[in-house]
């Protein structure tokens, strides 16, 4: 799994097509649905926000993360 702590390097992620834009932390790139299930039980244990995106083609920012 790749993680993305420098915001300079997924800042492209942070906006959609619409241009909406938002805020993160991290970005991760899970390369299985192990990686997956790994992130999403410890996002629920830590009570954090995760936010599911594709091609970000969309324009009601429902692929921008907000903190």
């Amino acid at each position: 799994m790749i993680v993305k702590i420098d915001n300079s390097e997924f800042e492209n992620y942070l906006c959609d097509a619409a241009n909406i834009k938002g805020n993160c932390e991290k970005v991760f790139f899970p390369e299985n649905k192990s990686e997956i299930v790994e992130i999403l039980k410890s996002a629920n244990e830590q009570k954090l926000h995760v936010t599911v995106s594709s091609a970000r083609t969309g324009l009601t920012g429902g692929s921008v993360p907000e903190s």
